[in-house]
Formats: structure tokens, C-alpha cells, sequence
């Protein structure tokens, strides 16, 4: 059995694994061999890993630290699940914040009902968790632009895996 997050020493280290490995291992990414017991397999790795490291962040400068959350290990991948087969939309993941953009207009009513909120200042929506980032945030009001949280957190885009969503014309 392999072990996917034991060299994880951050929640938002387990996170990007997580997605990378998400990305490799999804049944749907990989439609000429059959991936599910490995992505299971990988599901329950995470909520273990999560539990184990659910206080322990990330600074923007690489420093760690302990902080109290209400976010359980489900909430992330479902966030990101959950919105990802939605057309005309772009996801990306900065720090602990998802952020949706693209044709978001025709989808508000299926964002507001997941939680996401909107950022009128970026016309972007944002999902997060933990109360004392949406406080910062709407303390600021969005003032701060993407390309500086992209260059202080990093950026991950989300795809779907598998075969391309089709629109109508």
C-alpha cells in the first residue's frame, strides 16, 4: 500500500498532494485502467492525514504555525468537486482560498448555495472555511489584486479529468 502523505507537514502541503494526486489517480482520468480502489484508497489517506494535521499552516513566507479551524476534511474536496463539471468556469486554488471565475453568472445560484461568495472588486467567486480569512478579506473589501495573492500563495488551476465538457453554442 502506498503511503501518500506521509512526508506532508502542513494542511496546505496535504492539500496540494492532494490535488496532484487527484489529478493522477481520478477514474475518470484514467478511462484504459481501473483507478477506483487507488483513489479510494487515497480519500481515507487524506481524512487520516487531515485529522493529523488539520492546525498546522502555512505562512506566506514558508514559516509554519498552530491555529484552531472548523473546516473537516471533507469540505475542500467537495468544494472543488462540486463545481468542477461546470461550464465555462475556471478554478483556481491560491493558499487556502478557491477561486472561480470565467462564465460564473449563469452558475451564482449553484455557488451561492455551496458557500462561495462573491468578490465584487475581482468579479471572481472564493471559497473558504476558516472565519478569520473571510474576515481579513471583507475587512480589505478584495482590495488586494489576484496577481499578488498568486505571487504570495502560489496558483494551482483545477481541470477536469477525463473527457472535455461539452457546451452548447
Amino acid at each position: 500500500m502506498t503511503r501518500y502523505f506521509d512526508t506532508c507537514a502542513t494542511l496546505d502541503e496535504l492539500k496540494k498532494s492532494y490535488r496532484t494526486l487527484c489529478k493522477e489517480l481520478h477514474p475518470d482520468a484514467n478511462p484504459d485502467r481501473d483507478t477506483t480502489a487507488l483513489f479510494q484508497d487515497l480519500a481515507a489517506q487524506y481524512e487520516k492525514a487531515f485529522e493529523r494535521l488539520r492546525y498546522i499552516r502555512t505562512r506566506a513566507d514558508g514559516t509554519t504555525y498552530t491555529r484552531d479551524t472548523t473546516e473537516t476534511a471533507q469540505d475542500f474536496p467537495r468544494a472543488v468537486s462540486a463545481i468542477i463539471s461546470l461550464a465555462g468556469i475556471d478554478i483556481e486554488i491560491c493558499g487556502s482560498f478557491i477561486w472561480v471565475s470565467g462564465d460564473t453568472y449563469t452558475h451564482r445560484a449553484t455557488l451561492k448555495a455551496l458557500q462561495y461568495r462573491y468578490c465584487a472588486k475581482k468579479r471572481m467567486w472564493y471559497y473558504d472555511t476558516d472565519p478569520v480569512n473571510r474576515a481579513r478579506h471583507k475587512k480589505t473589501g478584495g482590495a488586494t489584486p489576484m496577481e499578488k495573492i498568486r505571487e504570495r500563495y502560489g496558483s494551482v488551476s483545477v481541470t477536469p479529468a477525463g473527457p472535455a465538457r461539452l457546451t452548447a453554442r
